[in-house]
């Protein structure tokens, strides 16, 4: 029996897709329509929004590269961090934090 990953998720860190990379497998085509997405990063149990709200998932992913650059400019301790996007419900747009930084509108 053969133990076939079922997701991106699941292969090896060194097997998977960078987070600036969209699929067209993507789970984000069943979020919600409105669903609000963000680059984001992750240290331990802290989690950060660092830019956005993006109206599709495409978007956000260009970002990832950009964002991640700009918070490592910020705090060098953030290429300790995991970067990639999520998604947030449709009431939640607050601005990403580097927002400014990186010249990305956003809503309020």
């Amino acid at each position: 029996m053969t133990n076939t990953p079922k997701d991106e998720q699941s292969k090896p860190a060194q097997d998977r897709l960078p987070a600036s990379v969209h699929e067209d497998s993507c789970r984000c085509r069943f979020n919600p329509p409105g669903t609000n997405y963000y680059v984001s990063t992750i240290d331990g149990s802290r989690y950060a929004l660092l830019a956005g709200p993006f109206e599709t998932h495409v978007e956000a992913c260009g970002w990832v590269d950009r964002a991640r650059d700009e918070a490592c400019r910020v705090d060098p301790r953030a290429w300790f961090c995991a970067f990639g996007t999520t998604a947030m419900k449709p009431e939640y747009r607050k601005p990403g934090i580097l927002n400014d930084r990186l010249n990305v509108g956003g809503g309020t």
